[in-house]
């Protein structure tokens, strides 16, 4: 255990015009909008960067990645799994001509080190229309995700700090 307070990210990926493909996107805006979150903790809005997420890796000891996933299951499975655990029924793509969060991770992992990765990912509706909004069966399980998320982090800090130390900003 090191006396330094680790670097843990929260990276939300998504396609924010494509529906459900925002969802990780959805998430980050919530969690900024409900939580309050200690210095050595993170945000981003990952977007559909790609490989250009591999910078923003760089020190960071924890990853927590919210997303969409193909498992071939019903729309709103909630999925949790360590990146090197990853089932191989799982896919990121949506399109053979996206390079997605799974292959960066894949590619900085050969160039170095890669952070200790926890994905936390939904089934999807739909990813090929048009639109903002989230789909009502991928909506009403936004909440169960940000509850994983903090659960993620209470755990980490729990091992590495011995302090709970994010807060729901709308507690009084």
């Amino acid at each position: 255990m090191t006396n330094s307070v680790p670097k843990i990210l929260i990276l939300g990926i998504g396609n924010i015009l494509l529906k459900d493909e925002g969802v990780g996107v959805k998430v980050i805006e919530r969690l900024k909008r409900d939580y309050k979150f200690p210095s050595n903790i993170e945000l981003i809005d990952g977007g559909t960067a790609g490989f250009g997420l591999i910078d923003l890796l760089e020190g960071a000891e924890h990853l927590i990645i919210v997303d969409a996933v193909q498992g071939n299951d019903e729309p709103g499975s909630i999925y949790r799994f360590k990146f090197e655990d990853m089932p191989s029924s799982i896919s990121k793509k949506f399109s053979p001509h996206q390079i997605g969060i799974l292959e960066t991770l894949t590619l900085k992992k050969m160039l170095g080190k890669i952070p200790d990765t926890t994905i936390i990912a939904i089934q999807p509706k739909d990813c090929s229309n048009w639109g903002t909004e989230l789909t009502p069966e991928i909506e009403n399980k936004i909440p169960d995700m940000i509850n994983l998320v903090i659960e993620e982090v209470k755990s980490l800090e729990v091992k590495e700090l011995g302090s709970q130390s994010v807060k729901n900003s709308t507690t009084p």
